[in-house]
């Protein structure tokens, strides 16, 4: 039965094509962030796939604002603060007033945050290594990185919206 509704979902998705492109995708981000939290819950590691970007730059810089998290990752102010509010929380990220600008607040690992790092590094490294393998068993998907970096570029180049203005 499942089977059938895969089989039945998959031509619905074949059928609209490129119409459901952002759907498709956000449906499959969606499912790979579940599978990962499955990983991390499997191995017993309070961690969720969500934290991911900012816990990796955080342990490649020490200390980084609000403005250069949302700048690096390319997302908004309020995505971040967001996130850094949970991780806060948790006590795995530590906030601080700049000294040299009192408005701009720093994030950096607590004590118990570079624990978790020290855990959570050895897990990354194995499921990038299995998402090599993964990637590499489809006819096309091995190159969805450079797909999907080339249809970035192309949006940053030149919007959908500008694509559809007629002249």
């Amino acid at each position: 039965m499942h089977q059938q509704k895969r089989q039945m979902s998959d031509n619905y998705y074949e059928k609209l094509g490129q119409l459901i492109l952002g759907s498709r995708l956000r449906k499959l981000s969606e499912r790979l962030m579940l599978e990962m939290g499955n990983i991390y819950r499997s191995r017993n590691i309070d961690f969720e796939p969500g934290w991911f970007h900012i816990m990796f730059l955080l342990s490649e810089n020490e200390k980084m604002s609000i403005t250069q998290i949302s700048e690096m990752l390319q997302v908004s102010h309020p995505s971040v603060i967001q996130v850094v509010g949970v991780l806060e929380k948790k006590d795995i990220v530590k906030i601080s007033v700049d000294p040299l600008d009192k408005r701009k607040r720093m994030i950096e690992l607590s004590d118990y945050g570079i624990r978790l790092l020290e855990l959570i590094k050895p897990v990354w490294n194995e499921i990038d290594q299995m998402m090599i393998t993964f990637l590499s068993e489809g006819d096309h998907s091995a190159n969805i990185l450079k797909a999907i970096t080339e249809i970035e570029n192309n949006l940053d180049e030149k919007p959908l919206t500008e694509r559809m203005a007629r002249s």
